[in-house]
């Protein structure tokens, strides 16, 4: 009887932290521009990746992303209002995009300013 319960309650903790996962999926008010990082579980802001296009040009965290510029996630802060993301060049030399989020009355209102290396800063809507 332990056993059978064992399994399950083993499976569950398994797969939970890939539950628990979220994401920032960010639109600015310029079509072709947006901003995608999928965040892992947990306490405090965890980038696991990000892909950001701007003017037909693609910035990724993806070594394997034909045509990408290569980033990496620099620093990540969040709090109960604002979520602050820097990325930088491949050898960390520089910052070459910036997401700044301002968290609404609830998680659910999200938005504030993507800023991009060389080419300005956009207001997006996540």
């Amino acid at each position: 009887m332990v056993r059978l319960f064992a399994i399950p309650v083993a499976m569950a903790l398994l797969i939970s932290p890939v539950l628990a996962g979220e994401g920032l999926v960010c639109f600015a008010t310029v079509p072709g521009t947006s901003a995608g990082v999928p965040l892992g579980g947990g306490q405090g802001i965890s980038p696991l990746s990000a892909e950001i296009e701007s003017g037909g040009r693609l910035w990724s965290t993806d070594p394997l992303q034909v045509g990408a510029i290569p980033i990496l996630i620099g620093q990540a802060f969040g709090d109960d209002e604002s979520i602050r993301l820097d990325f930088t060049d491949d050898n960390s030399e520089r910052v070459v995009a910036k997401l700044r989020l301002f968290v609404g009355g609830s998680d659910d209102v999200i938005a504030g300013t993507l800023w991009l290396e060389d080419i300005g800063a956009f207001a997006v809507v996540c």
